[in-house]
């Protein structure tokens, strides 16, 4: 049994349980597993509040900046996964579709920064060979280490957006449905 079932046709009834809008090898419901996915998140975004708080308090005014910013990424992710909680929640599409947005703009951001990594590992055709000499075990291991996390962060992303698109495509096959525009009236 495939984790994503195949697409069947449209039928001219809605069924909320059906295969269709079941995700994680058949066991969890699309609209449960988005919902999980904002929980993930919100304690992501707890996580990193903590962390950024005690290196601010630790460093002082040098991560004033820092702090700065990490404040305002920290308020737009919490927007973000609020608006996609309500949009479960309260089954509108519409609150949906800022975080797939958001979604998408992270993969190829971790897409971007894999290339640049690969890029800055492997050096260009310009490389100087005496400075790839200077580099020992320890700084070639966390290169390949942050390759490693890049990429394997890039694809639980995918995994995180197709949840997240199912999702709305079941909320919009079900405001389709409950406002009398069915694809066989149109």
């Amino acid at each position: 049994m495939p984790c994503i079932p195949l697409s069947e046709p449209d039928d001219d009834n809605f069924d909320p349980t059906d295969r269709r809008y079941r995700c994680c090898f058949q066991h969890f419901h699309i609209k449960t597993a988005a919902a999980l996915i904002g929980l993930v998140e919100v304690s992501f975004i707890l996580f990193a509040t903590v962390g950024w708080t005690i290196i601010a308090v630790h460093q002082g005014e040098r991560a004033l900046v820092q702090l700065v910013f990490s404040a305002f990424l920290l308020i737009g992710a919490a927007l973000l996964v609020g608006a996609l909680l309500c949009g479960v929640y309260m089954e509108r599409k519409e609150l949906v579709t800022p975080h797939i947005i958001a979604q998408t703009v992270t993969i190829v951001v971790l897409f971007i920064v894999f290339s640049f990594l690969i890029l800055g590992y492997r050096g260009g055709p310009l490389s100087d060979a005496d400075l790839k000499r200077r580099y020992g075990a320890d700084i070639e291991v966390i290169a390949v280490g942050g390759i490693f996390i890049c990429l394997t962060m890039a694809f639980v992303e995918v995994w995180l957006l197709t949840v997240v698109l199912r999702c709305y495509r079941f909320l919009r096959d079900k405001e389709m449905f409950t406002s009398g525009l069915r694809v066989d009236e149109l």
